[in-house]
C-alpha cells in the first residue's frame, strides 16, 4: 500500500472555530497479492494535539468495503 496525501488542512469545531487539530485527505493505492488486483481508496484522517504539541487522538475514515468490491470486480472481469 502507498499513501498519497492531497490536502493538509486546519481542523475546526462544529462552529467553524480552529481548534488545533489537523485534517488530512488522501488516497491509498494498493495491490492485492493473491489476485493481482490493483485499486485505490480515498481516505480522511483527523489528528488531535495536546498543549505540548503531542498527538493524543487520531481518527481515520475509509471505505474498507470498497477494497473488497474492487477485488471482486477484478476477479469477475478476469474470468471473462
Amino acid at each position: 500500500m502507498k499513501f498519497t496525501p492531497t490536502y493538509w488542512l486546519p481542523g475546526s469545531d462544529s462552529l467553524g472555530n480552529l481548534n488545533g487539530s489537523v485534517r488530512v485527505y488522501g488516497v491509498w493505492k494498493w495491490k492485492h497479492t493473491e489476485s493481482g488486483a490493483e485499486g485505490g481508496n480515498k481516505w480522511y484522517g483527523l489528528i488531535n494535539f495536546n498543549e505540548e504539541g503531542k498527538i493524543y487522538g487520531f481518527s481515520d475514515y475509509m471505505d474498507y468495503h470498497g477494497m473488497q468490491v474492487q477485488i471482486e470486480n477484478y476477479l469477475k472481469s478476469s474470468q471473462n
